[in-house]
């Protein structure tokens, strides 16, 4: 979910001056457009795996079972760029964004000396949501394939949350929204693993490992936010020379 690199010290060259930007009413509900979308797309998912459930045999059913939760866990943020990359392409949705290369920013922008260095991202991920597909597949058996059981409900919201606030962070460069939404994303982690343990043991230990990265996710943006000039908390529109044309 989030990447690292330090720059602790150095001038903020690429970083964007917002701090006297205006509310973006449209960029809130754009953004709470995409979460809702992302969110009615993954319990789809499950719903359309639960009913295929129903007419195959116990072996296949565990094979969909696996195909659906890596699906969620492993490409959420694949799927639902999918209808937003055709939506610009045909000019339905044509947002104004920062421009420019998204690392290049991150590396502009000052960071805590004890930022994780940027291979060390995928690395912890890759494993951590490999424990979750594992955790997901127990609970979803534990509650029968019940996709508004809170324990799910609150694991899709988590995962929603946390390809959201990457489009916020990398791509908006909303380091003050940023904060709120993956503070978001964290609440909702921890009350999954509550659920998660409240139905197995087995389950909230294989997921417990993703909050204590997320601890060091959450930390590193509050402190990224607090280093480069405590913008606003709520979405804000960039300046002009901000923008670039999405043509």
């Amino acid at each position: 979910m989030t990447r690292g690199g330090s720059n602790s010290g150095q001038p903020m060259t690429g970083m964007p001056s917002r701090e006297i930007g205006k509310f973006d009413a449209a960029g809130l509900l754009m953004n709470g457009v995409r979460f809702i979308a992302e969110f009615v797309l993954l319990t789809t998912i499950l719903a359309s795996f639960q009913t295929l459930d129903q007419h195959i045999s116990p072996n296949w059913s565990r094979i969909a079972s696996l195909v659906a939760w890596v699906s969620i866990v492993f490409g959420s943020a694949f799927l639902v760029n999918l209808p937003n990359d055709w939506a610009q392409k045909v000019q339905l949705v044509k947002p104004t964004t920062p421009g420019g290369n998204q690392m290049l920013w991150y590396s502009s922008i000052q960071k805590p000396t004890w930022t994780p260095p940027n291979w060390v991202f995928p690395l912890m991920w890759i494993p951590l949501k490999s424990l979750q597909v594992a955790a997901a597949m127990i609970v979803w058996d534990k509650v029968g394939g019940n996709y508004c059981h809170p324990a799910i409900v609150y694991f899709l919201a988590h995962q929603t949350l946390g390809d959201l606030w990457n489009k916020i962070f990398f791509e908006q460069r909303q380091i003050g929204f940023g904060v709120v939404v993956i503070y978001l994303f964290f609440a909702n982690l921890i009350a999954s693993t509550f659920q998660f343990f409240k139905l197995s043991g087995l389950a909230g230990g294989l997921i417990f490992p993703t909050n204590l990265w997320v601890l060091v996710a959450t930390s590193l943006n509050l402190a990224i936010w607090l280093m480069n000039g405590k913008e606003a908390l709520y979405p804000i529109k960039p300046r002009e020379n901000e923008k670039i044309a999405t043509d």
